[in-house]
């Protein structure tokens, strides 16, 4: 019944998660990229394969979320 406030939950809530997955992806980055200019070799260089390795981890990362949660 209280639609305001189940919005407001939900948005707390989604914002929470937003944020411990970005610190989570930037940790995992730190340990599994170690040495790597990212801005560098992504932006710069056009290197595919760390982009492709930076998506990879925010998946697994998200897929690990859901995982704990479900």
């Amino acid at each position: 019944d209280e639609i305001m406030l189940s919005l407001l939950s939900w948005s707390i809530s989604a914002l929470a998660l937003t944020a411990l997955l970005s610190f989570s992806a930037f940790l995992a980055r730190l340990v599994v990229l170690v040495g790597v200019n990212i801005v560098e070799e992504v932006d710069h260089q056009r290197n595919v394969g760390v982009a492709s390795i930076e998506a990879v981890i925010y998946l697994t990362i998200g897929l690990l979320f859901v995982a704990l949660m479900g």
